[in-house]
């Protein structure tokens, strides 16, 4: 539960140049040890889980190691992550709390875009890619997202253990 963690190499497309990977569990274990260590702000682990955060938990699967990536060829800014959907029914209503906005699509996955926080999703079956692009970035958006659903290159095996393997 704390200590074993696993990667997921269909997370990363052959094109990303560039990777930032957050081991979500050694954060997690470094939280936990922090409220063990000052009991006094146990109140804030045990009071529920409210707003966007609480739909979020309820709404995406949150993987051991998060990725963001950046693909080769586009614009610095350009930065992705791939998640899984965890309930659809939290997944619609995050969208509806964040003010996304669902675009004509005529590849068969489903694209929302917010406009206030220039992010943008792609759901296909129960992967969701997060980017944050322009709205003139969206034939860019669309490729990574081919990439990763429909011609499915992914990084090679050995490059993602080499990333995943330092300890921070």
């Amino acid at each position: 539960f704390l200590f074993y963690k696993t990667y997921n190499r269909q997370q990363l497309p052959a094109s990303a140049d560039m990777v930032l990977v957050i081991d979500v569990k050694k954060n997690t274990n470094n939280i936990l040890l922090w409220y063990l260590q000052h009991p006094s702000k146990w109140g804030m682990v045990f009071s529920k889980n409210k707003g966007i955060m609480g739909l979020a938990k309820h709404a995406l699967n949150i993987p051991d190691y998060l990725c963001f990536f950046h693909s080769a060829g586009q614009p610095a800014t350009n930065l992705y992550c791939l998640l899984s959907l965890k309930e659809e029914p939290a997944f619609e209503q995050l969208l509806t709390n964040l003010d996304f906005k669902e675009q004509k699509n005529t590849t068969g996955e489903r694209m929302f875009f917010s406009e206030k926080t220039g992010i943008g999703i792609i759901k296909k079956n129960n992967q969701v890619l997060v980017g944050n692009i322009d709205l003139k970035d969206l034939s860019l958006f669309h490729s990574v997202a081919a990439e990763l659903f429909f011609q499915q290159q992914f990084m090679a095996e050995e490059l993602l253990k080499k990333i995943t393997r330092p300890a921070n």
